[in-house]
């Protein structure tokens, strides 16, 4: 028999409303601007396909749509962050 599948560490259903309050939390009390929203980034996430190829980072939409719901906030923040800075490639 083999051995029981690993509980998931996380749900990400149950963790939506984590990670708005998340999102709330950190933009409530940065004071970095708000340039972008977890929805502009979600917006454009869902208008990647799949199955491309990565590109230098080696990054995959994949990587993106299967990990904690939570990276699409911290995503945004390093966004407005970096329009803040004017860093650019």
């Amino acid at each position: 028999m083999s051995p029981p599948l690993a509980t998931p560490l996380f749900n990400s259903y149950a963790d939506c409303s984590r990670v708005a309050e998340l999102e709330a939390k950190l933009v409530d009390e940065s004071p970095i601007s708000s340039v972008f929203s977890v929805s502009d980034i979600e917006h454009a996430l869902e208008s990647l396909k799949y199955g491309k190829a990565a590109g230098i980072d080696g990054i995959v939409k994949e990587h993106l749509f299967y990990s904690h719901p939570a990276i699409i906030v911290y995503i945004m923040l390093l966004f407005n962050r970096m329009s803040v800075h004017s860093w650019c490639a």
